[in-house]
């Protein structure tokens, strides 16, 4: 999948990161945390706007995780809820929310539940 950021929003402020490295460092914490695979494949510029980052990160097959399945799966990692966003002491992970968490099905027949959207930022 492809993600571009909004112009001129990366690093808002909104969750920790206040600038553009720590929107970057937020992608490498995710991809660490959460094995997930988060690229940075450039910046580009669209019809004169302000420019924008390219980000892609693999296709999951699945449907929205529910909120007690994130629930679970942040817990098991070490987190803890409180401001409706998830702590570890290390990290704060926020917008842990169904459109942003999959719940994809297992050659086993078991559900992994797949974070692809998150914010994280270091404390």
């Amino acid at each position: 999948m492809i993600k571009l950021t909004h112009p001129d929003v990366a690093g808002d402020g909104s969750v920790g990161q206040s600038d553009l490295l720590g929107y970057l460092k937020g992608l490498y914490l995710q991809n660490q945390l959460f094995q997930d695979d988060i690229r940075l494949e450039g910046i580009v510029s669209l019809d004169g706007e302000f420019p924008q980052i390219v980000i892609s990160q693999p296709f999951v097959k699945g449907r929205e995780a529910t909120a007690p399945e994130i629930a679970t799966f942040m817990q098991q990692r070490g987190f803890r809820s409180k401001d409706g966003a998830w702590h570890n002491g290390t990290v704060t992970v926020s917008d842990a929310v169904r459109h942003n968490v999959m719940a994809a099905d297992t050659d086993d027949g078991s559900i992994t539940i797949v974070p692809f959207d998150l914010q994280v930022a270091e404390l």
